[in-house]
């Protein structure tokens, strides 16, 4: 076979199975392949059926022309008739280790999959060690063996699929239309980026943000017409709505979608037509702020952390923070309000002149805050005592045990995301697993929460025990977790996504984000506050020998 003898040629070792025949080379891309930014450009060859093929080398080689720029090659490994009904795009099985493949019989082979993730036909990615095994069914045709029946969908291994798709975040609104919250999905490079973003946006959210947990200004029925990128980098999208034409408000929420989600940096470069009418151009929706100086409790002050030593004092709330001797606080300048977790371990809401215990049960987790007003409390040994309180305009308590339990026997710690429409949950099953997961927050007509989505985002966790985790950004979330020898680490994790390593860090208590990964800190055992280094392989002091805290807030 031809790849064999060019990849035995450049002295590359050959791995069977594993989704395909991977090239690197140093020059041109030549046809078929996918070239990725500051990585060298690899090659596809997939090969055509080999005369005389047995029913197993035939779905070894379907396998492996599956990763190939388009699917013609691997279509010859089919009948005419399955060949026409094969749907390759029905979704990706990702798996980290060589395929097993095993002949059942004169005409059937199974292939076992060591699965590490599955994406969906939407693009949505779930992680997964859960294998899988794939039935083909074969037949012989003109004397050659073929495959008549497959499942849908390809398989690829992992370094494979991590180089020929990327991560795009799809973006949809809050249901209020405050926010953008991000929808990650993973299409391939070689797709048209343009239309392929467009098509999955006006196909709505995915997962746990379906059923109302984010928005979006595209009525259903909406129907993608064209999409295109001219020489100069403009991307024009035509979509047909149904009834009415929409306001200049609505059209200006759609471009604000699509400007985020095609990762368009100037209004000037999108233009949108809505039922043949060119829509007025949009304001860029600005969601990110500057980086946060750190909040801290120190020294019985609560306030803004200061380089010289010292702790500015929150005037609108510190006082009332302070007040509570916080062992844990989450905070929100723009509702002037904080959750805090008091040093008799009960929750209290500040707002200005006024601190109040409205929480009273006591081995509370640390409460957190969302961006309507709500704040969420639960026993640390009680994941079905999960309970949301407002104080504005009234003070309302809503029981969310009867219809959420947050799963495992211990609850880690809570925290709800920046745009207020996730709640990140780290906890810890009886056999003593860790367990963490991202759940959508449901809500009723006026805003209120009524519970968590039973659809999650799983989220990997660090060998070890995990001490706690905290946002990062609206898309990403990271875990701080100790290993055995005593070593803490950071490990961030786009949701739909892949885990980063994020570096090491020594003693480490608590951590905690705030808008975006430049605000990334943790405390350690000795009040040090760390963030981390220019190469994020270690932490650093962020204070040297200075503050001394004894609390550093989540700021929302």
């Amino acid at each position: 076979m031809r790849w064999r003898g060019a990849l035995l040629a450049a002295g590359t070792a050959l791995l069977l199975l594993a989704g395909c025949s991977e090239i690197p080379t140093s020059g041109p891309v030549r046809d078929g392949a996918t070239q990725v930014p500051d990585e060298p450009a690899i090659v596809f060859l997939p090969n055509p059926p080999a005369n005389g093929a047995k029913p197993a080398d035939i779905v070894s080689g379907f396998l492996q022309a599956g990763a190939g720029s388009d699917f013609s090659v691997a279509r010859q490994y089919l009948t005419k008739d399955f060949a026409a009904d094969w749907n390759p795009g029905a979704g990706v099985i990702v798996h980290d280790k060589p395929l097993k493949v095993v002949q059942q019989g004169a005409q059937d082979v199974q292939v076992d999959v060591p699965t590490v993730a599955t994406v969906k036909s939407n693009g949505a990615y779930t992680p997964s060690a859960v294998a899988q095994t794939l039935g083909f069914r074969l037949q012989q045709v003109s004397g050659q063996w073929r495959i008549s029946d497959a499942p849908p969908g390809i398989v690829l291994a992992q370094t494979v699929f991590e180089r020929t798709y990327k991560p795009q975040a799809l973006d949809f609104f809050d249901p209020a239309f405050r926010r953008l919250v991000p929808d990650v999905r993973w299409f391939a490079i070689r797709a048209n980026s343009a239309r392929t973003v467009a098509r999955a946006l006006l196909a709505g959210p995915a997962g746990p943000l379906t059923g109302g947990i984010v928005a979006s200004a595209f009525p259903d029925g909406t129907k993608l017409e064209s999409a295109g990128t001219a020489s100069d980098g403009t991307v024009t999208i035509a979509v047909t709505v149904p009834g009415r034409q929409p306001s200049k408000q609505v059209t200006d929420r759609m471009q604000q979608q699509l400007l985020r989600s095609l990762q368009l940096q100037t209004v000037g470069s999108l233009r949108l037509l809505v039922n043949g009418e060119v829509a007025p151009t949009a304001p860029l929706l600005q969601v990110q702020g500057a980086v946060q100086a750190p909040v801290v409790y120190a020294d019985g002050r609560f306030g803004t952390a200061q380089s010289t030593g010292s702790v500015s004092e929150d005037s609108v709330l510190g006082k009332g923070v302070a007040s509570q001797k916080p062992t844990a606080v989450t905070v929100s300048a723009r509702q002037r309000l904080a959750a805090v977790r008091t040093r008799a371990g009960q929750v209290a809401v500040v707002t200005p002149g006024s601190a109040r215990v409205l929480d009273p049960r006591t081995g509370l987790s640390a409460p957190t805050l969302d961006q309507r007003g709500w704040t969420y409390s639960v026993p640390t040994e009680d994941p079905n005592g999960l309970i949301a309180i407002s104080v504005s305009p009234t003070r309302q308590i809503v029981d969310l045990g009867a219809t959420t339990d947050l799963g495992g026997t211990r609850v880690t710690a809570i925290e709800a995301s920046p745009d207020g429409t996730r709640m990140l949950v780290l906890g810890q099953r009886a056999n003593g697993d860790q367990t963490a997961y991202v759940a959508g927050i449901v809500r009723d007509g006026r805003g209120a929460p009524t519970g968590l989505t039973t659809d999650v985002y799983p989220l990997g966790v660090p060998s070890g025990t995990a001490i706690d985790a905290t946002w990062v950004d609206d898309a990403d979330v990271a875990i701080l977790a100790r290993a055995a020898d005593g070593t803490d680490s950071v490990t961030t994790q786009q949701l739909g996504g892949l885990t980063t390593p994020a570096g090491r860090l020594s003693n480490a208590e608590s951590i905690v984000g705030t808008s975006s990964k430049s605000d990334l800190r943790a405390r350690d055992n000795t009040g040090n506050v760390l963030e981390p280094s220019a190469s994020v392989t270690v932490w650093q002091n962020l204070f040297p020998n200075t503050v001394d805290v004894s609390v550093l807030a989540v700021q929302r």
